[in-house]
């Protein structure tokens, strides 16, 4: 999707992007910029990667995908609770299953900034590696 087709998305009222969405958006900017920090690095130090954690940037991709994909599917599970909200309560029966329903599509919908965050977690280290190798090269300065 287009950065414009998104941000007229998540203007727009729908279930489609949301503060999840939008958390998930700076998520992806965030390790893109990780990303960045560590290959500036790495053009001075063609060795950073003997001094990193292994993976060190295949785990960034892989974090930068996660948050793309989030972008999409939190607001499809939004969508879910908003489906679940709208089924026909006008018998008991149906008031039952209604409310079955939303629990369900709520808990997934939870599930999902609960896992952003445990993604923000894991990137906030990748933040202060590539920062304590960043300061060591003063000469990156802009």
């Amino acid at each position: 999707m287009e950065i414009n087709n998104y941000l007229d998305l998540l203007s727009e009222n729908n279930a489609k992007a949301g503060g999840g969405s939008a958390s998930a958006f700076a998520g992806a900017m965030a390790t893109s910029l990780i990303l960045k920090a560590y290959n500036m690095i790495k053009k001075r130090d063609p060795e950073l990667d003997d001094k990193l954690q292994e993976h060190y940037e295949q785990d960034l991709l892989r974090l930068r995908e996660y948050y793309k994909e989030m972008i999409i599917t939190d607001g499809k599970l939004f969508e879910k609770v908003l489906e679940a909200y709208s089924l026909p309560k006008e018998t008991n029966g149906d008031s039952i299953y209604r409310k079955q329903r939303v629990e369900e599509a709520y808990k997934d919908a939870f599930d999902s900034p609960y896992n952003m965050m445990i993604h923000a977690v894991k990137l906030y280290d990748y933040i202060s590696v590539s920062y304590t190798h960043l300061r060591a090269h003063e000469t990156l300065r802009y």
